[in-house]
């Protein structure tokens, strides 16, 4: 369907503009969905022994406080703030780390065994009863704040979440209007933004009148930009080609500089060699001749 110039500037401005706002739409809803909190997992307590981490540093904190409270020592209960610090540290750490924490544990293990021969072992089982107890207590006040967190964080992100569906709806129906009105003389492969603008802008500057005209000047531009763009990486890794070629001969050169400069030391060298055989031939015949002639 030919349209005038007037009705193609009008439906595309229409087009333009409807884009625009769909654009801004999947901008605020990419911002949204960014803001949105992620849903923290609650410790099961009831795996928590057959969990590999936690039962490592419940093995070193445990045993270490055990041995700390049976030695009744300055030693022992450094000793276990050392540990206890190393623990938390590495808690979330990987590779190196966590090889550091399996060898803390088996610290924590041997001196659980040597707390064993020098020290009241039912003191030491009580402490870590008391401490697999404290575990478990950590663990349900743990999990009642990450619940109570999760549900704040579900209260903050309502509002949001309602705001993404309203703009979701408001992107459907904006694409479907634009289609319904469009979609008979608009091209298909080209609903972007960049294709709109360069669309209004060519029939506003009369530089073509029809959409087929549009289409073609588009395509050409488009194909002009990639070639220039191409040429530009061209150029430009010419340019690097060159800079690696120079580098390449400042280095040969200085090279060969180097190379002459030793050259000449070496021949330096080797004259004063000759020059101190020299001498040293002459002081001999005249040592000889002083000695011929005292006699």
């Amino acid at each position: 369907m030919s349209q005038s110039h007037d009705e193609l500037l009008l439906g595309l401005s229409y087009a333009r503009d409807t884009m625009a706002r769909m654009q801004g739409i999947s901008r605020e809803y990419a911002q949204l969905k960014k803001g949105l909190h992620r849903e923290k997992d609650a410790v099961n307590g009831k795996l928590l022994l057959r969990h590999k981490r936690v039962l490592v540093h419940g093995v070193l904190l445990l045993a270490a406080f055990a041995g700390a409270v049976a030695i009744r020592d300055e030693f022992g209960f450094t000793v276990f703030a050392i540990l206890a610090a190393l623990s938390l540290w590495s808690w979330n750490l990987q590779g190196f780390m966590k090889k550091l924490y399996y060898l803390a544990a088996a610290f924590g293990a041997a001196m659980y065994v040597y707390t064993g021969w020098h020290a009241d072992m039912q003191a030491m089982l009580a402490v870590i009863a008391a401490g697999l107890i404290l575990c478990f207590a950590v663990v349900k006040v743990w999990n009642l704040m990450v619940a109570a967190g999760n549900r704040r964080n579900a209260g903050k992100d309502q509002a949001a979440k309602e705001r993404m569906q309203e703009l979701d709806a408001a992107y459907g129906q904006l694409e479907a209007e634009l289609k319904e009105k469009t979609s008979s003389w608009y091209p298909l492969d080209y609903y972007n933004m960049q294709a709109a603008e360069f669309f209004l802008n060519a029939v506003r500057n009369h530089r073509a009148e029809s959409v087929k005209e549009l289409v073609d000047l588009f395509d050409a531009e488009s194909a002009r930009r990639r070639q220039l763009e191409l040429q530009k990486r061209q150029a430009e890794e010419q340019r690097r080609r060159q800079q690696i070629q120079a580098q390449n001969q400042q280095a040969i050169r200085e090279k060969l500089e180097f190379a002459d400069r030793m050259d000449a030391l070496a021949r330096y060298i080797e004259g004063a060699q000759r020059d101190r055989d020299v001498r040293d031939i002459k002081r001999q015949l005249q040592d000889i001749e002083n000695n011929l002639n005292s006699r």
